[in-house]
């Protein structure tokens, strides 16, 4: 539907009945042992992805991509984790450098996460102290190619429509069990249409 781009000033992130205030200015394998290896197989690039017909870019980079390995959910005792997203901008890339989560005080079992709202609070007033701009959440599935589910979009959904901000979505990243990219879920959404990002 034409041209997307993460663009503008976040100042507030109203999640359910629990806010997240954003503060600041933004332009924005198949068997369990090689799953095991990948897991432990370090990440030494960015990911560059096209933000759908726009000329911006979104950038995870390495020490981002490794914290998702970390947490990939490779046997049936992994729970599902999740976190957020913080980013610096410029004109051409959203770069995502500072990743969260999971927490202690989250709620976790091998299909569902609930992450604290008070801690994730403290986060993302940290990170705007050191100049990071939340853009949004991640969270596993124990799948290889994960597919997000209604509520996972649904829920991403109306982050952003009960939000107070000038991005034009939120990112989601889902973080399946197989071999890193593809086992990445990468998502830009508004809070009605949810467009998968493609890696350049």
């Amino acid at each position: 539907r034409g041209r997307r781009c993460l663009v503008g000033r976040v100042d507030q992130r109203r999640s359910e009945s629990e806010q997240r205030r954003v503060r600041g200015g933004a332009r924005l394998g198949t068997g369990s042992e090689v799953l095991h290896l990948c897991r432990w197989n370090r990440i030494r690039t960015s990911f560059t992805y096209q933000v759908g017909e726009s000329a911006q870019r979104l950038v995870i980079t390495a020490p981002v991509l490794n914290h998702f390995l970390a947490h990939q959910q490779v046997d049936a005792a992994s729970l599902e984790a999740g976190g957020q997203l913080f980013a610096q901008f410029s004109d051409e890339a959203v770069r995502i450098s500072k990743v969260t989560g999971p927490r202690g005080a989250d709620r976790r079992s091998r299909f569902s996460y609930v992450p604290n709202r008070a801690e994730e609070q403290k986060e993302i007033d940290e990170m705007h102290r050191q100049g990071f701009h939340f853009v949004g959440d991640w969270h596993t599935h124990p799948e290889c190619i994960p597919v997000p589910s209604r509520f996972d979009k649904r829920t991403i959904n109306e982050a952003v429509a009960k939000s107070r901000h000038h991005l034009r979505g939120f990112i989601m990243v889902i973080v399946g069990s197989g071999s890193i990219p593809g086992a990445l879920h990468v998502s830009l959404n508004t809070a009605a249409d949810h467009l998968r990002l493609n890696l350049r």
